[in-house]
């Protein structure tokens, strides 16, 4: 199998995780899901002490654009993998 496919698979399964839980619960810990240099890259970017599912999912997608509204809370798996 190549490198390319494996890699994207990991990656696939790690933002796939990411939405799931941050639909399913808020007080899962995001470092179960991302690395704690992810987390911590998204912490000082935003200015946050702590960081939840839900705020780690939405500034990734906010690279690819997203902004949350009341209608579409939760960005899509589209949008979570251009970010």
């Amino acid at each position: 199998m190549p490198i390319s496919i494996q890699l994207h698979a990991i990656v696939t399964w790690q933002l796939f995780c990411l939405k799931h839980l941050a639909a399913q619960s808020s007080d899962a810990d995001t470092l179960d899901v991302l690395d704690p240099l992810h987390v911590e890259v998204i912490q000082q970017q935003k200015g946050l002490k702590q960081l939840s599912l839900k705020q780690a999912l939405i500034a990734i997608a906010a690279l690819a654009g997203f902004v949350p509204s009341t209608k579409q809370p939760l960005p899509g798996e589209k949008t979570i993998w251009r970010g």
